[in-house]
Parts: structure tokens; sequence; C-alpha cells
């Protein structure tokens, strides 16, 4: 039996994990939208006042390749900026983000 290469049983795995978990589509700088998995971590009660943790979304790095600090991104109306890429090598990209007006 010929053994079947890693990286397109990679992708294969990281398309069916967005496919099942995005929760939500991404525009970066006014492009197509893209599905992510949004996490916006739940500090209201607080005013924003204590330290939590940033929004932050993980998406295909195919899909959100060339975005850097200062970009934005908009996801469910609501309009981020890029703090940092982090490529994990495997095929999908986590973005810091932080509120475009902050």
């Amino acid at each position: 039996m010929a053994a079947t290469p890693f990286a397109p049983l990679q992708q294969r795995l990281n398309s069916a994990v967005l496919r099942r978990l995005a929760n939500a589509q991404a525009a970066v700088q006014g492009g197509p939208p893209v599905q992510v998995i949004f996490d916006q971590p739940y500090a209201a009660p607080f005013d924003g006042r204590i330290d939590a943790a940033e929004p932050e979304c993980t998406g295909a790095s195919a899909d959100l390749a060339g975005v850097q600090r200062g970009h934005t991104i908009d996801i469910g109306g609501t309009s981020y900026r890029v703090e940092r890429a982090e490529p994990d090598g495997s095929g999908l990209t986590r973005l810091l983000l932080s509120t475009a007006d902050a």
C-alpha cells in the first residue's frame, strides 16, 4: 500500500474543521468573506476595565494570506484591527484582533 502524503490529509482535515466549526464570516480589507472561527471574550460587566483576552479568529492560511498588522477585518458588522497574524504551519492562521476604534 502506498503511503498517503501528509499535506493533503492535513488540508482535508483543516477544511473539515472550518466547515463544521466556523461561526463567522470575515472580510479582510473589504475583500471577499471567508469562513473563520471567531472568539470574543466576555468582559461586559466590567465595562472593559479588566484585563481580558482580545478577540481573535482562526481561518485557513490560504484565505488569510497576506494579512498583516494594521489591516482591517470585518466580522459580524464590527470592524477590528489585526494586531498579529500567527500562521501555525499546519494550514491555519490565528489573527489576534482589537476593536478598530481602540
